[in-house]
């Protein structure tokens, strides 16, 4: 009796340093961070093609229209580039939930060797760790 009190004590008290982290949704804030990234991005790379269009503008001609062309292969140049990191933050917020099902299903089966109301606070502890 003693050794399950202590055990469903501790468990409470590992939940009290868990829960700020497992109150955040790791998924969620990798996605709003890459798409926050690429919103950034995004208005950056429009900026400096305008930026370069109004030096392409100071120029005649050839050059100019040369200038025009490369400032446009730049920003699609850019845009890809960002278009690549948005698809790979995605892949990472993927790569989170994934590893945090796996880690539910591990902290699960090692709930499972215990017992009544520790089994019950393992249990829940673990869904409040890794569950979203």
């Amino acid at each position: 009796m003693k050794n399950r009190l202590l055990t469903t004590l501790c468990s409470v008290s590992l939940t009290a340093f868990t829960l700020p982290a497992a109150a955040v949704d790791r998924e969620d804030v990798i996605e709003a961070r890459a798409e926050a990234t690429y919103e950034a991005a995004v208005k950056r790379i429009e900026i400096d093609y305008e930026a370069a269009l109004d030096r392409c503008d100071k120029l005649e001609g050839d050059a100019e229209n040369i200038c025009e062309k490369d400032a446009e292969a730049a920003r699609q140049n850019a845009l890809a580039d960002a278009k690549v990191a948005l698809k790979s933050d995605r892949a990472r917020a993927e790569q989170a939930e994934e590893r945090n099902e796996a880690e539910l299903a591990a902290a699960k089966a090692r709930c499972a060797t215990l017992d009544g109301a520790a089994r019950k606070a393992c249990v829940k502890d673990a869904e409040l760790k890794y569950d979203d």
